[in-house]
């Protein structure tokens, strides 16, 4: 039976741009009750009266999620403000490029802390809530690289992993007393992301083809509240955790120069923090301004990953 958006209250973290942005519009168009959190007050705002026009009760807090304390401040917000607590997005999150040895250690530590540790935080104090009521969904946004790794995504790729890890054993916690926990694992996302990177390559960045459409994410995690599933896998992400399961040692060879050929424009940039200490004022829409890829164009990625790997397998073991 499908849960019914009306009324529903609901906690979107990195709710300014991108993945969360979007997805809190879509649930305001259909009724739901949102709490928006992220740090740059401004696009929360903006955002809020969004979801106010699409027909949405909407209320914004201002939230580091890395500063642990606040996130306290934000479910008591939340519940002073509707009652209740119904579903609770872990959504904020920071992207780190650079090699082991490019990225500073401490922004290991903050990316960690960001994307991963913030989100143990916000579970633990919801969770006596949801307890209390024998209700309660958590969908965490993990990532592609939550399941495979790629090169000059060591920090990244760590804390979407961890995030995977600590949903599957939350899971096996909480199956008894009415409360679901969904991860979702997109692929390249037409957001903001790629302009607030922090970048230690010397080089510039861009979103890896096939790109998807940023409401077809925000869509996909709607549908999951609606019908909480384990894992909703987007795009071409299967494929490749199909093919680093048949092959590991050739996805790595692949993925290697995916990187190289992919993910970079064809000049240098200096090192950037990003937005990983500070909020930055630009990239505040759900769109990056990427143009998405043609169907066919991930057609074929995806049977590149499915179907042609596992026949070169079977000709090497021939």
């Amino acid at each position: 039976m499908k849960r019914k958006l009306q009324g529903l209250c609901v906690v979107v973290t990195g709710a300014s741009s991108g993945i969360g942005r979007e997805t809190a519009l879509l649930l305001a168009g259909k009724g739901a009750k949102l709490v928006i959190a992220a740090r740059r007050e401004d696009p929360l705002e903006e955002v809020a009266r969004l979801c106010r026009e699409r027909g949405g009760e909407c209320k914004p807090v201002p939230t580091d999620v890395s500063n642990l304390a606040e996130i306290d401040t934000l479910v008591r917000e939340a519940i002073a403000a509707f009652g209740r607590i119904d579903v609770w997005i872990n959504n904020a999150g920071i992207y780190v490029m650079g090699t082991v040895e490019q990225t500073p250690l401490d922004v290991f530590e903050r990316a960690m802390k960001v994307n991963f540790l913030a989100a143990v935080a916000a579970t633990k104090a919801v969770l006596p809530h949801f307890r209390q009521r024998n209700a309660g969904l958590f969908v965490n946004i993990s990532s592609a690289l939550g399941k495979v790794t790629a090169p000059y995504l060591a920090a990244y790729s760590a804390t979407k992993h961890a995030l995977k890890a600590f949903s599957e054993a939350l899971r096996d916690e909480v199956r008894d007393v009415g409360v679901d926990v969904s991860v979702v694992y997109p692929t390249s996302t037409d957001t903001p992301l790629f302009e607030h990177t922090a970048n230690y390559t010397g080089k510039e960045v861009k979103p890896s083809e096939p790109i998807y459409p940023v409401r077809d994410v925000a869509q996909a995690i709607v549908d999951c509240i609606e019908s909480p599933k384990r894992d909703v896998v987007i795009g071409v992400t299967k494929g490749f955790s199909a093919f680093h399961t048949l092959a590991p040692s050739l996805f790595d060879r692949v993925m290697s120069s995916k990187m190289e050929k992919k993910h970079f424009k064809p000049k240098p940039q200096g090192a950037t923090d990003g937005n990983v200490w500070t909020p930055m004022s630009r990239g505040a829409g759900s769109s990056g301004g990427w143009p998405a890829s043609n169907p066919a164009r991930k057609l074929a990625v995806a049977a590149l990953a499915l179907v042609a790997i596992p026949l070169v397998i079977g000709a090497l073991r021939a």
